[in-house]
Parts: structure tokens; C-alpha cells; sequence
């Protein structure tokens, strides 16, 4: 038998072995995409340092810290974080990488005693989280593009990404603005500088009038969009709810102190009751979109784990129990549905659970991108912040053994 605790940290093992294969995440030898997602894994490794109580590594943190500081100098002037930006907005990294490691420096600041970190360290992550919003604030949008006016641009370019097709994803889209919603009032509330809440660049007005247009929340589901209507590309992902958005809008939420409008207080609630009812099976199973940009579905493959990342303080902080099953299970089916080797190590499929009926839509249960160190890292990555959840809920109870069969489509309940 396994605990949920036990479990977690034979995961963490093996992604500390996927980590060492990447060397870590040096390009040229492995994607663009790779340096959000060393943000994202750097994320995943506090995550489960934090829930599960175990101890640091600086062989991880070091090398991690080593490679951020290659594209973010440690003493790095306004010019040069500027011209970061313009970098971004012209190919990459795109400002939205500069999110995730931004908030992961929020997360180990947040989170210093438990962590071990020395003075020294904090104001390591103070500076760097820093230096991360001021490369997203000067990406701003300051000339009123509509549909809506403002929001950080994640990249600015046409044209062909990386000779892998078309840019579908440049504008200014949900991820990128969440991070940087996320980031400012974090920064406010360790800082007290209101330089991070500038009413010149206010992202929470710029969701509120995406919720009050009609254009960055379902009308039906209340599901955040990856991109609102009316954006550049917006046909190749018109309709399309990212489990990783809905996540990053309900840390937003939690962490915003400011007064808003009573329809769009009640949001936090909407999206995750929309999460709980329409993007779970009958086994309450966390499920993804399908999508058709096959280039980025690496990318997308770390949306349950983000989901979980975040879902779990509110799992702790209420008696929500629909979502305390839902991060067990998902957990529980990650983990038996897991590919697993002669030597018993376990690395995580995309679809966490091959059982039940799914709700109505187009969903993913395996994977459109071939494995990869690359691709294997992500998707232990992700698969871990379920079992760090898990085991932050329930660090002793026994993992269940799961039936594996195929999905079939349907409306779970």
C-alpha cells in the first residue's frame, strides 16, 4: 500500500530525474517554450517542498536560479529589462515566461521559513520577482487596442513561430495577464509600493470590463477564455477554457484586496463550481480541452497541474468538499494510470484518468506530442502538483487502486 505522502515523493524523484536529463532546459538543444517551463517546474518543486514539508535542494534551486539569471541579469538596469521586453514582443521569451518565474520568487518569499531561505535569499527573490513585473508593466498596451483597451502583450509578432507555423497565440491573452494580475498584488501586499497597482496599468479593470463586454468569461459557464473574442488569431481558439487559466483567475481573486463589482466578486465561485461540474468526468477526474494548435501542446500539458497549485489553498481553507474530492481523486488516478517501468518508477500520462464518462465537449485522455525528456518533464511536472496536493490533504491516506479502461464521451454525473 501507498500513502498519498509516499507517492509524492517517489514523484518527485523521478522529476528530479527527468530534471537532470534536461541539463537543465538549455537551449539550443531543447524548445522555446523551455524557459517558461523551467519557471513552471522551478514552481512545481516549492509546491511540493512546501506541502509535503521536505526539504530543499540546492541542487535544484542553484542550477534553476543559474539559468533565470542568464536571460535576467542579477543586476540588470531599467534599459536592460526593458529590452527584454522588446525582445518578448518581437519573438521570445514572451512576456508571459516572465509570470511564472515571477510568481514562483512570490512563492519561496511567501513561503521563506519553511523553505530554509536566508535573508540573502529573499531579497534575491524580491529583486528577480521585481525585475519579472517590470519587464511584463513596459509590455503594457498604451495605445487602447480594442476590443479592450490594455493588458500585457505576450508577444507582438506575425508571421511564422520558430519555422513551426504560424503565431497563433501572440496578443494578449488570459495567461499572460493572469500572471501579471497575480503578480502585481502579490508584489503590493509584500511591498506596500503602489507602483504595483498603477491605475495607469490596472488589470483588474481590464478583466472586469472583459467580464462586463462579454468577451473574456463564457456567457454560460463562466469559464475564463484563453483569449478573448475579437483578438488577433481569436478563430483558431475561439471557445477554448484552459483548466491551467481557471486555476491562475481564482489565485487572482484570493489575493486581491481591492473593491469590485458584486457580479464579478461572485466570478471566484462561478469558475470553479464551472470546474467542478464541466471539466471533471464521473470519477471526478480533472479533464483538459483538446486543442487543434498541436505546436503548444506542450505548453497546455501543464494545466492540470496548475489547477491543482492553486486549488489546493482553497481546498484548505474551506469545507468545499466536491473540490477535496476532486484533487484526491485526480491524484489517485494520475498515479495508477501513470506509465510505470521495471525499476516501478512512474512517469504521468497527459489524461490522468482512462475511466468514466467525460462531460460534453471535445477532450484530451492521451497526447498529440510524441515523448521526450522535454515532453516526459512536463508532464511529471504536472502530475506532481496533484500528488503534492493530495498528500498536502491527506498525507496518510492510502492512494486507491484505480480501474484502467478507456474514456468514453459523455455527460458525467
Amino acid at each position: 500500500m501507498t500513502t498519498y505522502k509516499q507517492a509524492a515523493i517517489a514523484s518527485y524523484k523521478q522529476l528530479v530525474k527527468e530534471w537532470d536529463d534536461m541539463k537543465p532546459f538549455c537551449p539550443p538543444d531543447n524548445p522555446p517554450a523551455s524557459f517558461w517551463i523551467a519557471g513552471n517546474t522551478f514552481q512545481t518543486f516549492l509546491d511540493y517542498w512546501i506541502a509535503t514539508g521536505q526539504p530543499t535542494d540546492d541542487q535544484i534551486s542553484k542550477p534553476s536560479l543559474q539559468y533565470f539569471h542568464e536571460t535576467v541579469k542579477a543586476d540588470a538596469t531599467p534599459a536592460d529589462l526593458n529590452s527584454l521586453t522588446e525582445q518578448g514582443l518581437e519573438g521570445g521569451p514572451w512576456l508571459d515566461d516572465y509570470g511564472w518565474w515571477g510568481n514562483a520568487f512570490m512563492t519561496a518569499m511567501e513561503n521563506a521559513s519553511a523553505l530554509g531561505m536566508s535573508q540573502d535569499d529573499i531579497e534575491m527573490c524580491r529583486q528577480s520577482a521585481e525585475n519579472c513585473w517590470q519587464i511584463m508593466n513596459y509590455g503594457w498596451d498604451k495605445e487602447n487596442t480594442p476590443p479592450i483597451g490594455g493588458g500585457v502583450w505576450n508577444c507582438h509578432r506575425t508571421g511564422n513561430w520558430h519555422g513551426l507555423g504560424e503565431w497563433k497565440l501572440t496578443g494578449r491573452n488570459s495567461v499572460t495577464n493572469l500572471q501579471y494580475w497575480l503578480l502585481s498584488v502579490r508584489l503590493h501586499t509584500l511591498t506596500q509600493d503602489d507602483r504595483f497597482l498603477d491605475p495607469n496599468t490596472d488589470i483588474l479593470k481590464w478583466f472586469i470590463d472583459g467580464f462586463e463586454k462579454k468577451l473574456l468569461f463564457d456567457a454560460g459557464s463562466r469559464l475564463v477564455r484563453e483569449r478573448f473574442l475579437g483578438e488577433h488569431d481569436s478563430d483558431s481558439v475561439k471557445g477554448f477554457y484552459w483548466v491551467g487559466d481557471q486555476g491562475l483567475f481564482l489565485a487572482c481573486c484570493t489575493a486581491e484586496k481591492r473593491a469590485v463589482p458584486p457580479a464579478f466578486k461572485n466570478l471566484h465561485d462561478d469558475v470553479l463550481n464551472a470546474v467542478l461540474t464541466g471539466m471533471k468526468d464521473d470519477s471526478h477526474v480533472i479533464h483538459d480541452h483538446k486543442i487543434s494548435l498541436s505546436q503548444f501542446d506542450n505548453d497546455y500539458a501543464t494545466g492540470k497541474g496548475i489547477f491543482m497549485r492553486h486549488a489546493l489553498p482553497i481546498a484548505k481553507a474551506n469545507q468545499n468538499a466536491d473540490l477535496k474530492q476532486c484533487i484526491l481523486e485526480s491524484a489517485t488516478y494520475a498515479w495508477n494510470n501513470a506509465t510505470t517501468y521495471p525499476d516501478s518508477t512512474r512517469v504521468f500520462k497527459f489524461g490522468w484518468n482512462n475511466t468514466g464518462k467525460l462531460p460534453p465537449g471535445d477532450w484530451d485522455t492521451s497526447s498529440s506530442t510524441l515523448d521526450s525528456h522535454f515532453r516526459n518533464l512536463i508532464l511529471q511536472a504536472s502530475g506532481l502538483d496533484a500528488m503534492a496536493a493530495a498528500a498536502a490533504l491527506d498525507p496518510n491516506g492510502i492512494v486507491p487502486e484505480s480501474v484502467r479502461k478507456d474514456a468514453v464521451a459523455g455527460r458525467a454525473g
